[in-house]
């Protein structure tokens, strides 16, 4: 028994540096636990005079056998003291970990459960907005569903208040996340709430409906657990779909077209679902023309150049079809406030054109003035919300089916007659 105070650096050039610590400390949690009985953890921060933070990780429950790990001016540099255990084990259980970081070894993996909600929707001053997009959106799914091998969703309706109720009664998903990790800790943690924001988006699409996110995220209990992997081996539970097409964005994408692929995906869905919630359809409009464009925008410094014409291409590309539904819509022209006119070439160039000018005048002109409840329910802005979710839905599907790389505006390949910038 005795006191200890060594410094390791965690040497991995493949991860950054805040995930390489982090799966340090995964390890030297996972192995305390494991061979010291140091459950407990937590982390602290300090503030030198310098202004420089320092992260302090502690592991164990008491201040007479526990080990602190602090983070030196280095950021990959820890210099690791214990108290009140065995010095030779705590040196092993370090070099060990260190190791493990070293090499990029994330063990086997965690069970996470949470559960979201999906409210029915509040007669209050959004309804009317989304009111029509509710109609045509929303989906009732019951029973359990999985994403690829990342996650087991089971959903519950609550019993409606009427006999045939208009909107589909509050939704609850309980969710079990498989993540990285020899066990609960630093690493896994931050994992899986992250993997938890991407679920809650993807069943916002399955749903048709905002989805709240979870309060908290926790590591399964042993017969969750149990459950939980059971119910992954289980061939007869369905995957997750939305228009019968596959929403494992995370699993499959990630492993068909990179982590690129996967993140404008997640953006994406993060502005869609934000569009869903917002009580003025100019905002949701600009939320959904965003969603579109966080798949298809250059991340290059030209990609603020063209912005309307690579709009217009990329979705008269990837989903034409869709878009001859808007514009075969009884109500396009009053929803958009434009007329068809010419050819169906220049009605899908127009009304996509507008689509976009929509999105872009209030970013600087400042909202409209909004409708009342009852005004907005059948109104303009009201259609022009559901008509613009399922295009985006068209879009979506087409792009994860097979992204595309679109260079209108490339100062080079196709830099146009005229500069078009983004707002």
């Amino acid at each position: 028994m005795g006191n200890m105070m060594v410094t390791y650096e965690v040497h991995n050039p493949g991860l950054p540096a805040r995930a390489a610590n982090l799966l340090f400390m995964q390890w030297i949690h996972h192995l305390a636990a494991e061979r010291l009985g140091l459950d407990g953890w937590g982390t602290r921060g300090e503030i030198s005079p310098t202004a420089q933070v320092t992260r302090i990780y502690t592991f164990g429950s008491s201040a007479q056998d526990s080990m602190h790990v602090t983070r030196t001016s280095d950021d990959r540099a820890w210099r690791v003291e214990v108290e009140g255990v065995e010095r030779d084990i705590a040196q092993q259980i370090v070099a060990e970990a260190l190791k493990a970081a070293n090499q990029g070894d994330y063990g086997e993996e965690v069970c996470y459960t949470t559960d979201l909600t999906s409210s029915e929707p509040a007669i209050r001053g959004g309804f009317g907005v989304h009111f029509m997009r509710n109609l045509g959106d929303q989906v009732a799914i019951v029973g359990k569903r999985r994403l690829g091998g990342l996650a087991i969703l089971d959903f519950s309706v609550a019993t409606p208040r009427v006999e045939q109720p208009l909107l589909v009664p509050e939704t609850t998903i309980n969710v079990a996340l498989f993540v990285p990790g020899p066990s609960a800790g630093p690493l896994s943690d931050e994992i899986a709430y992250a993997l938890s924001e991407s679920v809650r988006v993807i069943c916002a699409l399955a749903l048709g409906r905002t989805v709240n996110s979870p309060l908290h995220i926790f590591p399964a209990k042993s017969d969750l657990d149990a459950q939980a992997r059971s119910d992954r081996d289980n061939p007869s539970i369905l995957g997750l779909a939305r228009d019968g097409i596959s929403l494992d964005f995370v699993d499959t994408g990630l492993v068909q077209h990179g982590p690129e692929h996967l993140a404008r995906i997640r953006a994406s869905l993060t502005a869609y679902e934000a569009a869903l919630s917002q009580d003025h359809a100019d905002v949701a409009t600009i939320l959904l023309v965003t969603a579109i464009e966080a798949l298809i925008a250059p991340t290059a410094s030209w990609g603020r150049d063209r912005v309307v014409t690579r709009f217009t291409r990329a979705v008269t590309a990837l989903c034409p079809n869709a878009v001859d539904a808007t514009l075969d819509h009884q109500n396009v022209e009053a929803a958009f406030a434009f007329q068809k006119r010419g050819a169906l070439k220049r009605q899908r160039s127009e009304l996509l054109s507008r689509i976009y000018e929509l999105r872009s005048s209030p970013v600087h002109s400042g909202l409209g003035v909004s409708s009342s409840l009852m005004t907005s329910i059948g109104s303009p802005g009201s259609m022009r919300v559901a008509l613009i979710s399922d295009l985006y839905r068209s879009f979506l599907f087409a792009f994860a089916a097979a992204p595309q790389s679109f260079l209108t505006g490339h100062p080079t390949i196709d830099p146009g007659p005229t500069r078009e910038t983004s707002g």
